[in-house]
């Protein structure tokens, strides 16, 4: 390339004339000193301005280098004559000739450097692909790279895509052993492949990678028709944001999980975790144990940080319940600020109410009217249910000896009545409204009590419950029931199913009060044997849609069943899922999240992907 010419600016003036413009200056002519530098513009003569912009055209920046001055003029003030001027006319030309050929001396040197450059950039090139490997692909790859080096960050390929800014060339050289390592044998596309190159395998990881988190499917792109309107189109792009996560029906078969961080890793539990429960509001949740402390820990999933540990010297705790007494609206947020007590109960003839709005701890002696020597086994209405009905009030349901079930009400602390069935009883539950109690026990037989009256309102026969009852639960919306059994057997019923048994056998002539004379027979909808331990974990997600089953006797001894089609899913656990014996488990208001308290003082956390709200 042929360096482009340089400019001159040249500036000359008469001796005489710049002599006679001082002297009418000094001597008050009416000259005008300014005059001196006002000059006509010469041939081929461009001004500083002019230079600059002709050189934001072309589209360079102007250099000190593109531009030099001469100055010919002649010195004022101190002895202007001929002789003075016309010598220092020729010094100034002799200074312009001297630059000019050092002007040409420099161009040349610079066109020689240029012309070295680009030499060496050729032979890096050339040094590059041979580098780069001795096949074909090696070369093209660092051509490639090379090319993408000097043109920038962010360019795109011939099919639009973005290309990557730099390719490792040993990637083509790189073996990976896929078939020796058990965790990437997963990534291979036949049993025969045992090694993959570099590209190959990185494909690999991002195919894995995208079968293992398939959860951006809502972000991508979709062809919207002709006839779709702009609003069509926005609710089509923001599906993801605007539908509601819970309401989507839950697919059988497989269920796809992540393991968390310990909700409680800041401090974990010292022995067994016998109470683990999420606060309706979705951001806190406590555990307790046989350590006798309560611990409240902030969920989200990464830090889980500790809130508050409280100790209670003379009671370690083996059941411990979210609580509400004061009223309001029925909403979920009436039901999450409602829930401002925990109640804590162990093998002791009282137990513990922890207001965590004023931070403090009240102990309360057991029933009066029914004496007990343990309240370790009970029951807690739901928070919030105290406003759906006015005349009842917030309770707490012990299982007493002789098959009596004593009731307690949370606003005054008393004992407020006796409810006694035939047998003993072995567990309880609350309906989902707080207005029926359901009891099972030692006969066989599961009790509904109606606690406005607080009379039972029928009772039906547990199918293959030969007196080992276990646990009972109730759905959150109110249609299934669940009972387990020291044999492992979870009996899964249909509550429309069991008030219709109810009716037939009082039409067909039961009891008094249009209410069957005795137990009735119901054939469960499902009979889950996949525990063959005793049941004491039995917990429905808020949805309805999960079931959780445990037994603490055998380890890892968990399932989760899909209730739509009272199945367990095949997927997880899995024989390499750490839980442990587990004692207790608790979905998170949202669904998202599950946890699991297990005998090594952990509470495990899972993050269950169909629902977008944790």
């Amino acid at each position: 390339m042929s360096k482009a010419k340089k400019q001159r600016i040249v500036y000359k003036q008469d001796g005489k004339a710049k002599a006679a413009e001082l002297e009418e200056f000094l001597f008050g002519v009416g000259g005008n000193p300014l005059s001196i530098f006002d000059r006509e513009k010469e041939e081929a003569e461009e001004t500083v301005a002019e230079l600059v912009t002709q050189a934001s055209r072309r589209g360079r920046l102007v250099h000190d280098s593109d531009i030099f001055f001469q100055d010919t003029r002649g010195a004022v003030g101190s002895g202007s004559s001929d002789d003075s001027s016309s010598s220092e006319e020729e010094e100034g030309q002799e200074d312009e000739e001297e630059e000019g050929d050092d002007g040409k001396q420099k161009d040349a040197t610079d066109a020689k450097g240029r012309e070295m450059e680009m030499e060496e950039e050729e032979d890096g090139e050339q040094l590059q692909e041979k580098a780069a490997g001795r096949n074909g692909v090696g070369a093209r790859k660092g051509r490639t790279a090379a090319a993408s080096s000097r043109g920038g960050a962010g360019g795109r390929g011939k099919s639009g895509r973005r290309v990557p800014v730099w390719n490792d060339p040993d990637d083509v050289n790189l073996r990976m052993d896929v078939a020796g390592t058990a965790r990437l044998r997963k990534l291979r596309t036949s049993e025969k492949q045992t090694t993959m190159d570099g590209v190959e395998y990185e494909a690999a990881l991002r195919r894995q990678h995208q079968i293992l988190n398939p959860r951006t499917s809502w972000a991508k792109k979709t062809a919207a028709g002709g006839d779709e309107d702009e609003a069509a189109a926005l609710l089509a792009r923001a599906g993801g944001l605007v539908e509601r996560p819970v309401g989507q029906l839950l697919p059988a078969g497989q269920i796809e999980t992540s393991r968390l961080k310990d909700a409680n890793q800041h401090q974990p539990n010292d022995s067994v975790v016998q109470s683990v429960r999420f606060h309706p509001n979705g951001q806190v949740l406590f555990t307790a144990g046989l350590d006798k402390k309560l611990r409240l820990f902030q969920v989200d999933g990464l830090r889980n940080p500790l809130i508050q540990a409280l100790h209670f010297d003379d009671m370690p705790i083996t059941h411990a319940e979210f609580a509400g007494v004061s009223s309001g609206s029925s909403d979920a947020a009436a039901a999450a600020a409602a829930a401002d007590r925990v109640v804590l109960a162990g093998r002791r003839p009282y137990f513990y109410v922890y207001d965590m709005g004023a931070a403090r701890v009240e102990r309360v002696l057991g029933p009066a009217g029914c004496p007990q020597k343990s309240l370790e086994i009970f029951a807690v209405s739901p928070p919030g249910t105290a406003s759906r009905s006015p005349s009842s009030d917030p309770l707490v349901a012990f299982t007493g000896d002789g098959g009596f079930i004593p009731l307690v009400s949370l606003r005054s602390r008393q004992w407020v009545a006796n409810l006694k069935m035939s047998g003993n009883v072995r567990a309880l539950a609350f309906s989902h409204d707080g207005v029926e109690l359901f009891s099972t026990g030692d006969d066989g037989v599961v009790h509904v009590w109606d606690l406005r009256t607080r009379r039972c309102r029928l009772a039906f026969n547990d199918t293959g419950n030969i007196g080992d009852a276990s646990t009972i639960a109730l759905s959150a919306d109110g249609r299934f029931i669940a009972t387990g059994a020291k044999s492992g057997v979870v009996n899964v019923y249909q509550r429309g199913q069991v008030e219709a048994a109810a009716a037939r056998a009082a039409a067909s002539g039961g009891g008094g009060g249009g209410r069957p004379f005795g137990p009735v027979s119901v054939t469960p909808d499902r009979e889950l044997m996949h525990l063959t331990t005793t049941v004491d974990t039995l917990v429905f997600s808020p949805d309805s849609q999960m079931l959780v089953m445990a037994s603490h006797d055998k380890r890892n001894s968990l399932r989760l069943v899909h209730l739509p089609s009272l199945t367990v899913f095949a997927n997880w656990p899995t024989s390499g899922s750490p839980l442990h014996y587990v004692h207790c488990a608790d979905f998170s208001p949202n669904c998202g999240m599950l946890t699991i308290g297990n005998a090594r003082g952990r509470a495990l956390l899972y993050r269950l992907h169909h629902y977008q709200q944790a």
